[in-house]
């Protein structure tokens, strides 16, 4: 199964999506772009929708946008 595959299949099954973002490196830089922009659609970061929304209020009261953008700079490097 190619990348492509896999990901359309993970888009299906939100279980299968979940035990995919856990194996990848970006992970958490993946989850704060989601929180931060308010992404409400599909599976981010190890996270399903409802559970970043619960996250959501918390997260925007404790980072700032300059700690996202360092976090998105430090994804682009790798």
């Amino acid at each position: 199964m190619c990348e492509f595959e896999r990901i359309a299949a993970a888009h299906e099954d939100p279980e299968g999506a979940v035990a995919l973002c856990g194996t990848c490196a970006v992970k958490g830089p993946c989850l704060a772009w989601a929180l931060q922009v308010g992404d409400c659609h599909g599976v981010w970061g190890g996270t399903t929708p409802r559970e970043r929304r619960a996250m959501t209020v918390v997260w925007r009261e404790t980072h700032d946008d300059l700690e996202v953008e360092r976090d998105l700079d430090l994804v682009a490097v790798s």
